[in-house]
């Protein structure tokens, strides 16, 4: 498997680094090579969402081991054999200062309201628009896209299962406690909702 992080501008957009969010096509998509013996084949090229955060879950996968109580990758061994249908529906890129999504034809940038004081996001049509050059956000003729795109970035949130915030994870829990926890020290998506159905308490801090 041949993949990176994310890219940098290194002058792209006159950005010499990639200061203020890892939010362009240009830093965002990063290669994906995969070679599995019996599996991949040759020139294969599929243009499929995919995240890094899908080489996990697949590489369990292609190994038969089983998969993790606490993953929000999706095995992409599907995309490997030559099956083109989508695995997920966005992709999204994830900065302390902005959050990019890519759906569709569409890449939308959500910056909040502190970082500039002012409603600022980017909109692109990545089909019409590859360089990034028109951004679309403020364009009244775009407002129904961008709403859309905020509602698919809302159920991204909603969705993810280990969404990680800035607070460091429980410290001090008791041996019954710790048993309910993933390695890192945050509840398990599985073995945490059991527990809680189990004692009556749906909602948690």
């Amino acid at each position: 498997v041949y993949g990176t992080d994310h890219g940098a501008y290194e002058g792209t957009f006159g950005v010499p680094e990639k200061a203020p969010g890892i939010c362009s096509e240009a830093v965002c998509r990063v290669p994906m090579l995969w070679y599995v013996p019996g599996v991949t084949g040759k020139g294969l090229v599929s243009r499929q969402l995919v995240e890094n955060i899908d080489i996990t879950p697949t590489l369990l996968s292609l190994c038969n081991l089983p998969s993790l109580d606490t993953t929000d990758g999706h095995d992409i061994t599907p995309l490997l054999k030559g099956d083109d249908k989508p695995l997920r529906e966005v992709a999204v890129t994830e900065n302390v200062w902005s959050k990019a999504l890519r759906w569709g034809p569409w890449r939308f940038v959500h910056y909040p309201k502190a970082m500039f004081g002012s409603d600022v996001g980017e909109l692109y049509n990545l089909e019409k628009d590859p360089d990034e050059t028109t951004n679309l956000y403020h364009d009244p003729a775009s407002q129904v896209t961008v709403a859309e795109c905020r509602k698919q970035l809302l159920e991204w949130l909603t969705m993810s299962t280990r969404y990680v915030t800035v607070q460091p994870g429980p410290a001090g829990l008791p041996p019954s406690r710790t048993a309910l926890l993933a390695p890192d020290c945050k509840e398990s998506n599985k073995v945490g909702v059991e527990e809680r159905i189990r004692r009556g308490r749906i909602n948690y801090i």
